[in-house]
């Protein structure tokens, strides 16, 4: 469930929940992306009301919220740079640390083959070298480059941001 949805009635698949009117909306974490729960409100069918959708897209909106500012710095500081970064680029987008990996989905589809771990080593490694790019294997052979680029405040990054090139 990518989004919230509303079943009432005879919309249900099995006739025996036909009394009920169900509303749900899936929680995603503004970080990871992953959903972490669904918020939910059911009640008879006959009570049902349009005003349901809205409550429990608000009650979603609020605990993503609440899922932010229980995010750490660092990784806000990385949401931040890659949601930047994918609305300014024209290249897919990745934004790296040791524990998290953001993505557009181009970007996933070319990093498919590269294993996370060794991604942050070279990434890391380029940041630390002072090297402006890496060359990543490709999904359908050869490889790829990746403009590496900082992510943090003061002198330590807390990650990278990758734009991918074919």
């Amino acid at each position: 469930m990518d989004r919230s949805v509303a079943v009432v009635g005879c919309e249900h698949y099995v006739e025996a929940l036909d009394p009920a009117a169900c509303v749900g909306s899936p929680v995603r974490h503004p970080v990871t992306g992953r959903i972490e729960g669904v918020v939910n409100v059911t009640t008879r069918t006959r009570d049902a009301s349009p005003l349901q959708l809205a409550l429990v897209e608000e009650v979603t909106y609020e605990i993503e919220r609440e899922l932010l500012a229980g995010a750490s710095a660092r990784e806000r500081l990385l949401l931040d740079a890659f949601v930047g970064a994918r609305h300014r680029s024209r290249h897919p987008v990745a934004c790296l640390s040791e524990e998290l990996v953001l993505t557009t989905p181009a970007a996933a589809r070319l990093l498919e083959p590269v294993d996370q771990g060794l991604l942050w080593e070279r990434a890391a490694a380029a940041l630390a070298d002072g090297a402006g790019s890496i060359e990543l294997p490709i999904a359908a052979g050869g490889t790829m480059h990746a403009r590496c680029s900082p992510v943090g405040e003061g002198g330590e990054p807390a990650g990278v941001l990758l734009a991918l090139e074919l």
